[in-house]
């Protein structure tokens, strides 16, 4: 597969000139974690192998190694694409939970390991404080992973079923360590992805929605968000063609897109901006379904955190359409634990002063230690 990636070389080189980025996992302190070899194991698609594709490196101080993970796009399928992923820790690779993250429309894995102070936004770093290993991919069409060449094909199925090959290679050893317990961790159209693998597959141990919710706020997300067509922005030029799907922000329009101005720093803003991706048209044009129908999220059985932010416009649409807030009494919000009758527990958390983005606001950190503390209750981790 022919790899389009100068976008994110070009990004990653600009903040490696500011002194943004932290180092490779080359230069940890001696006693870090030794990141664990992929071997060739029954019961996946593949074999995983470390890859050096990627320019940019981890901005949350773990030890991390990346790796490529073969894939296909839907059961049946022969064609093999490759899946980014980085696998970090702070505390080793065996006998502990990993959180598999799913980063959502018009980001890739930045968004979860945020280069700009990681010390208040990069989920990664919290998470691998708090004692688990994280893996961090690239979703299909996205950031360092292939692009299938007919991009309407990534819907949330597809999706979701290569998802589910990446939980077989955590849990099978593919990466070199197994691990006995997986949370799945999602954003926005990652969440939904997330919720359709956990009830299709019951395959986690534990699930986390941020930014995604049924009933979606169409209104706010299609009529002023500022999406347009990926082939038309300059940053995607000889990338995406005139023939493909793909979508993406306007240029300026991400601070308005997903952020609750009052609670965010500008520069967040501004790195976002570097760092933006698109979203595939299978995704867009299966969005209405799968965020209003009831399944398969009624097959989950998993424990269940939804977390929202308090102003996120593209999810609730109470007390005003344009005017939402997801605390509201009577906001629909409230309505979602319906469509998980089958979880063995649910749970809501409304992060106060956020938009969209639960992990690019002031208040971040809250968010952070409430899921890493919900998940360390389910999975019976102690840090």
């Amino acid at each position: 597969m022919t790899r389009h990636r100068r976008w994110l070389l070009l990004a990653a080189t600009g903040f490696l000139a500011a002194g943004l980025l932290a180092p490779s996992a080359a230069a940890q302190e001696p006693d870090a974690p030794t990141t664990p070899e992929p071997v060739a194991v029954q019961g996946t698609t593949g074999t995983a192998s470390r890859t050096d594709i990627a320019q940019d490196r981890t901005a949350s101080g773990a030890t991390c190694a990346d790796y490529s993970l073969p894939v296909t796009l839907k059961p049946g399928r022969t064609e093999r694409y490759q899946i980014f992923g980085r696998l970090c820790s702070k505390s080793g690779f065996t006998d502990r939970p990993v959180q598999l993250l799913l980063h959502g429309g018009t980001y890739n894995h930045t968004y979860w390991d945020w280069p700009y102070q990681p010390e208040n936004y990069n989920y990664v770093k919290y998470a691998t404080e708090a004692g688990y290993v994280t893996f961090d991919i690239d979703r299909l069409g996205y950031g360092y992973s292939d692009r299938p060449l007919v991009d309407a094909d990534i819907d949330f199925e597809s999706n979701a079923w290569v998802a589910h090959q990446v939980i077989q290679y955590l849990r099978a050893g593919g990466l070199g360590a197994s691990f006995d317990q997986v949370a799945l961790v999602g954003h926005s159209l990652g969440s939904g992805t997330a919720f359709t693998e956990a009830g299709r597959y019951q395959d986690v141990d534990a699930l986390v929605i941020s930014g995604g919710i049924h009933n979606v706020n169409y209104v706010e997300l299609f009529g002023q968000a500022g999406f347009y067509p990926a082939s038309l922005d300059p940053k995607f030029a000889g990338q995406v063609g005139p023939l493909h799907t793909y979508l993406t922000t306007v240029p300026g329009a991400r601070c308005r897109t997903f952020y609750y101005a009052p609670d965010v720093d500008p520069k967040v803003c501004d790195v976002d901006e570097q760092y933006k991706d698109t979203f595939t048209g299978g995704e867009a044009a299966g969005l209405p379904v799968v965020f209003t129908r009831p399944t398969p999220s009624d097959q989950v059985t998993a424990p269940v955190l939804l977390a929202l932010g308090q102003h996120d416009k593209f999810t609730c649409f109470k007390p005003t359409i344009l005017n939402p807030d997801c605390a509201a009494p009577g906001s629909n919000a409230y309505d979602e634990a319906k469509y998980y009758p089958r979880a063995k527990s649910y749970d809501l958390y409304i992060q106060p002063r956020s938009g969209h983005n639960n992990n690019l606001h002031l208040g971040a950190k809250d968010w952070f230690t409430k899921a890493n503390s919900w998940i360390d209750q389910q999975l019976k981790h102690a840090p």
